[in-house]
């Protein structure tokens, strides 16, 4: 048997635009292993097809995105690099031009990629939902400022995998009311920025003081700052001159002023195309650039004047929950150790470890088991 399958492509109006051959089988069907598709057509059927939609709707979004939204003029192009798309059936190289913008309208930029808006991440959601799971870890501190004389104040550790856990809001606020929290007081967050994690803060309690990590936004800086480093061998003027600007985007973000921040992030996504053709690394930092842009947009309301707030003895850093996520994660979870876990089995064993570290496990065996002696389980366990 002769099989051909075929890819129709139709434009919004139903009209056929292009037909492409997508595979061609010949297919017996005299034994039981014949029949139906073998694992490897079936790989290349979907990589095949995966790879010619990808690339129509590409083609698509930048066709769409040439031209000038305001007077609709034709946008040149500068230059064309490629993109990695990581997907369920295959990692494709995607085209990604950078364009002038249109001078009809007073920018702060002069170029511009289309493809950043449409690729946020290099990886299909469903690839990361396939083979990645998060695991939310944190520490719960009464508040207390940082010229205290006191003992250390109560905390309570806490951990999670949040699409495990489906009541992953009433077990913060458990860890709270234990702490003897209650609804009319302050409550300030501080977060690494990441998506999950600012989405379960602000469902917990909009109303109260959600603060970006500075721990965490300099950790980004620093990565930029290395990369600026290996610039400065190749044009040593404008290699210090982007370093500079690093570091004066740092001392803006200090201050909370975002407007002169994200100026200088253009400053420097300006300034590294001179080392386009020379930097080995050059894509790299350019992703690192993007991506650094990207956090501060999605977090530019939880950044406030760290400056201030550190005048005034308050929390701007998370540093005391990094032990925690070395505590409660531990070397179980280390690569290391070679072990792979479900989603469920590592939910399992940090609410383990977090009873363990609050010293409450004793706690809840004795409500299981009400005559059981059970000793002080060590840290360690």
């Amino acid at each position: 048997m002769h099989v051909k399958l075929q890819l129709v492509m139709c434009g919004d109006d139903g009209q056929e635009e292009t037909i492409t051959d997508i595979i061609t089988l010949q297919k017996d069907s005299q034994h039981i292993e014949h029949l139906g598709l073998t694992l490897r057509e079936a790989k290349q059927l979907l990589n095949t097809l995966q790879q010619h939609l990808l690339q129509r709707q590409v083609e698509g979004f930048l066709e769409a995105s040439s031209t000038c939204l305001d007077c609709g003029t034709p946008l040149k192009a500068k230059g064309s690099h490629t993109r990695t798309f990581r997907t369920l059936f295959g990692t494709f190289k995607l085209t990604s031009p950078r364009l002038f913008l249109c001078p009809c309208q007073r920018r702060k930029t002069t170029t511009f990629r289309p493809m950043t808006s449409l690729l946020p991440e290099s990886v299909a959601p469903e690839l990361l939902l396939m083979h990645n799971f998060e695991v939310i870890v944190g520490k719960s501190t009464l508040a207390f400022t940082r010229d205290e004389d006191e003992e250390t104040p109560s905390s309570k550790r806490f951990g999670f995998v949040q699409t495990v856990d489906t009541k992953s809001k009433r077990r913060l606020y458990e860890v709270l009311q234990s702490q003897g929290f209650q609804l009319n007081q302050q409550i300030t967050f501080l977060s690494d920025g990441g998506d999950s994690v600012r989405d379960l803060q602000l469902d917990m309690s909009p109303e109260a003081e959600h603060i970006l990590d500075w721990f965490h936004l300099t950790m980004r800086l620093t990565v930029l700052d290395q990369y600026a480093k290996g610039l400065v061998h190749g044009d040593q003027t404008l290699g210090e001159e982007i370093r500079d600007k690093i570091e004066r985007l740092k001392w803006s973000l200090w201050h909370g002023n975002l407007s002169k921040a994200f100026y200088k992030i253009d400053d420097i996504e300006s300034l590294i195309y001179n080392f386009e053709e020379t930097y080995p690394k050059f894509k790299q930092l350019l992703k690192a650039v993007e991506e650094f842009r990207t956090y501060i947009t999605n977090n530019r309301h939880l950044i406030p004047n760290y400056g201030e707030r550190y005048r005034h003895g308050e929390a701007i850093a998370t540093g005391f929950v990094e032990a925690t996520v070395n505590q409660v994660v531990s070397k179980r979870f280390c690569k290391k150790q070679q072990m792979q876990w479900s989603k469920r089995g590592a939910h399992l064993l940090l609410q383990t470890r977090v009873k363990t570290l609050n010293r409450e496990l004793e706690s809840v065996f004795k409500r299981w088991y009400p005559d059981m002696q059970v000793g002080e389980v060590p840290d360690a366990a």
